[in-house]
This record gives C-alpha cells, structure tokens and sequence, in this order.
C-alpha cells in the first residue's frame, strides 16, 4: 500500500500536479528520522492498547470489566 501511494505521489509529481507529500523532504534526514520514529511510537502504542486487556483478562484473570478499569480504558 506504502509503495502505490510513493508512485501515485510520484507520477502527480512528474506530471506538474500538486501532490499530497513532497517527497523531496525525504531526503532531509531529520525529516526522515522523525518520521519513522512517530510511526515506530505509534504502532507500539496501538499494541498496547490492543495487546493490554488481553493480557490483563487472559493472563492475570481479571473480569473485562476490570480489565478496562486497569487498563483505564473507561472511568
């Protein structure tokens, strides 16, 4: 899915189209960096709220209820 949408960027690009990401920025190392760095953060946090209250239901035994407590998904 990344690689369609670098071409369809790519091909806006070369045909003088205005494009949703310049990927002339991608070259800029900190640019670049900081972007992986947001994704890695992003999914490992969708991990833990994902993998958390399985944890906490299938392994400690809580009820779901206490699970979503723990895990403060609700108040």
């Amino acid at each position: 899915m990344l690689g369609l949408f670098v071409g369809w960027e790519r091909h806006r690009a070369n045909n003088g189209r205005s494009a949703l990401l310049d990927l002339t920025l991608l070259r800029i190392p900190t640019f670049t960096w900081g972007n992986l760095t947001a994704t890695a953060v992003s999914a490992g946090e969708f991990a833990l709220v994902f993998v958390l209250p399985l944890y906490l239901v299938n392994a400690v035994g809580l009820s779901i209820m206490a699970a979503a407590r723990a895990a403060g998904l609700i108040d």
